[in-house]
């Protein structure tokens, strides 16, 4: 049974107005600091009208260039030194992200300084100064927007975000004591709770946001997830707005080698069309920062320049993570407002809807996870580390996910699932307690995704400690002692479902990952256990890779490795003496071999798309025949032994005459040292130190252990 969930957002809300009431939170006016590419003494200012409001004379203007399709920006400061009594009119305009040029112009008369500045401001907005409140500003064709910036700041006691760890450690020394927790989980697991201390740790967040998102101080509690839901959706207009223009572009194009009457109308007609388009772009860019205001920072460097849909997917991604910062923040604010009436790692527990049971040191799960562990790690640094506690993990609703898809999949529930390790770094845990394993959204950036979107494991603990960021140092809560650094590492039960085994070499072109009809891949690697030893948990159900670790390719063969020859005749130009045989081109020959219409004697014309597997020059055809094919499988006794499963022959024809052909043998169990035919040679593949495998689907994996992972002091 789960406890029931607290209202923690409300709760959050609550406290929130609790401290601002007290003035432990506070905001204040932001002032203007004078541009840093203006050469200014410590006694100038921005100066400030006389309007009984002391409104700062700066603005920040952008627009999208129409010819360039490039975003850009103006900026104007009133600025009075007071040494010198000069007021100097300093203006600032570039290209977005660059420092752009600049411009001071002197009055030694504050009303002509005041009103050259409004002049500027009219000409380039086509607003007069005194309209420049939002609502009240409208954007006006080929003119600029001005941008809505941070106008408060907002400061924080440190007491409403004090980590909950420093008040458990210092304990009655500064009066602080929580009331004991009443939930049997933690009540009798002291280990329980040092591990909700140590990732529910403030700290945390603090550093995710600041690292990941860019965001921080005492505006990101105040921060509303309605302005973050709304700014997705503006984001997502403007998303819309750059792939219009994209197709846009390729009708222009395709319509400027058109020298006819009806050419030159088509094309006037997409040059209007490409007007709109950018004064679209621009009016979806100045309501996006009407609910997310920029932060105040020199050459306009905070300004995003959305002139890519790579540029929007970017700002998507750091918004979704604020998001679920956010999220996590509440959950620590809503324990800050009831801790005098509930534990708050209890309150944690609850809002993460997980259960935490740790297992005991003679409990054969935990022994059989001991092993996996460090039989995964190199001999070197097996001294290094001990588990000292291990953890079952069962999150709200997870298991009847995963039950449910494998329902729904019986050629998933057919196959034995695998308990695999997944590292991660220490911002990150909280959030996959709350919220499980998850796949990177489509507009995230493939960066750090080598194969693809998808969860990440290892069969080798050695792997995932990588994924480890710097430890906690973790007390004996309720104890004076010294800490000890420990990190965590997630075990998850994991359905792979149809995988294929791919090499560091595949490049997915297009990034059209997972290929179609695949559950999973599987990196290969030097390093691999031993299949022989793996073993099925009797608790779990799944497999657990127990072999002894094993060089692919030397004491455990390659399942599949191609062999082949050197092209004949010789080529006469040097660069087609080794023909290109990529993982990109081995992964077309084996799709092929599948096709069962393709039968011994028949020959295949490699189209133009592909021809680059093979080929660097375009004047090629490139052929393949099949020159014979073993479709039968040695006995299960003799796995082991190196067999044969087709031969093909690889024509390259010059578009001037004859060319050059190779033949390529498909080999399983072949080993680096294997005999091969006369002539041929096994191509190595390259590998990693350590397997990855991936799965494309959240529902294909589970929580099932979180390990304790301590340093041990030398």
């Amino acid at each position: 049974m789960f406890a029931a969930a607290p209202a923690y957002s409300d709760d959050a809300s609550a406290y929130l107005a609790e401290c601002e009431t007290s003035g432990q939170i506070s905001r204040s006016l932001v002032v203007t600091r004078v541009d840093d590419n203006y050469d200014y003494s410590g006694d100038s200012r921005v100066h400030c009208e006389n309007d009984g409001e002391g409104t700062e004379l700066d603005a920040l203007l952008t627009k999208v260039r129409a010819k360039s399709g490039l975003s850009v920006f103006f900026r104007l400061q009133l600025i009075h030194d007071e040494v010198e009594d000069v007021y100097l009119l300093f203006t600032n305009w570039g290209r977005i992200g660059e420092t752009g040029q600049f411009r001071k112009t002197p009055f030694r008369d504050e009303t002509e300084a005041i009103n050259d500045f409004k002049k500027i401001f009219q000409s380039k907005t086509g607003n007069s100064w005194e309209s420049r409140a939002p609502g009240e500003f409208v954007k006006k064709h080929k003119k600029y927007n001005l941008v809505q910036r941070v106008s408060h700041s907002t400061k924080v006691d440190d007491e409403v975000t004090r980590s909950f760890r420093e008040d458990m450690e210092s304990g009655a020394s500064k009066g602080v004591v929580f009331p004991e927790p009443r939930d049997p989980d933690l009540l009798s697991s002291p280990s329980v709770m040092a591990m909700l201390a140590a990732i529910t740790d403030v700290r945390n967040l603090q550093l995710a946001a600041q690292t990941s998102c860019g965001f921080a101080g005492g505006n990101l509690l105040l921060a509303k997830q309605d302005d973050i839901r709304v700014a997705l959706r503006n984001l997502a207009e403007i998303r819309g707005v750059l792939e219009e223009k994209e197709e846009l572009f390729k009708e222009i194009n395709t319509a400027k080698d058109d020298v006819s009457d009806e050419g030159a109308t088509k094309r006037a007609l997409l040059s209007t069309r490409h007007d709109a388009l950018i004064e679209k772009l621009s009016e979806r860019s100045c309501r996006y920062y009407e609910v997310m205001p920029c932060q105040e920072d020199a050459l306009a460097t905070s300004i995003k320049a959305f002139d890519q849909v790579s540029d929007v997917h970017l700002e998507m991604t750091r918004l979704r993570m604020l998001s679920y910062s956010m999220e996590m923040h509440k959950i620590l604010l809503g324990a800050k407002r009831l801790q005098h009436i509930q534990h708050p790692l209890e309150y944690h527990y609850h809002a993460l809807q997980v259960r935490l049971a740790p297992l005991q040191p003679a409990d054969p799960e935990r022994q059989l996870i001991h092993r996996y562990f460090f039989g995964g790690l190199r001999s070197s640094d097996r001294r290094q580390y001990r588990i000292s506690n291990v953890f079952e993990v069962e999150r709200r609703g997870e298991t009847q996910r995963f039950n449910d898809l494998m329902e729904k999949r019986p050629d998933l529930r057919a196959t034995q699932t695998h308990l695999l390790w997944h590292g991660t770094k220490r911002t990150n845990l909280m959030g996959i307690l709350s919220r499980g394993l998850r796949v990177a959204p489509p507009e995230a950036s493939h960066n750090g995704y080598a194969f693809g979107k998808g969860v990440y494991f290892a069969d080798m603990a050695e792997k995932s400690l990588h994924y480890c960021d710097e430890p906690y140092a973790l007390p004996t809560l309720y104890h004076e002692d010294t800490t000890r650094e420990v990190q965590y590492m997630v075990l998850c039960e994991v359905a792979l479902g149809k995988s294929m085994e791919l090499t560091t070499d595949i490049s997915f072109r297009h990034q059209k990952m997972p290929l179609e009809a695949l559950d999973s891949v599987k990196v290969l690697a030097k390093y691999t256990p031993d299949p022989r030893g793996t073993i099925v948990s009797p608790k779990s159900g799944a497999k657990v890779h127990l072999g002894r670790a094993m060089v692919l390719g030397g004491s455990l063969p390659f399942d599949r490795a191609w062999a082949k020859t050197k092209p004949s005749p010789t080529p006469s130009h040097w660069s087609e003496r080794t023909p290109r045989f990529s993982d990109d081109t081995q992964l077309y020959l084996a799709t092929l071999l599948e096709d069962p219409s393709f039968t011994v004697g028949d020959t295949r014309t490699v189209n133009d798309a592909d021809r680059p597997l093979f080929v660097s020059e375009n004047k090629r055809t490139v052929a393949i025949q099949l020159i014979d094919r073993d479709s039968s499988h040695p006995d299960e006794d003799f796995d082991a032994l190196l067999w044969c499963e087709a031969t093909v022959k690889v024509t390259i024809t010059l578009e001037s005459g004859p060319g050059y052909s190779y033949r390529a043998k498909l080999y399983h169990n072949a080993r680096r040292a294997a005999q091969l035919p006369e002539d041929f040679a096994l191509v190595l593949p390259p590998l990693s130190e350590y397997a990855e495998l991936v799965v494309y689907q959240e529902t294909q994996a589970r929580l099932r252990y979180i390990v304790e992972v301590e340093t041990v002091r030398g």
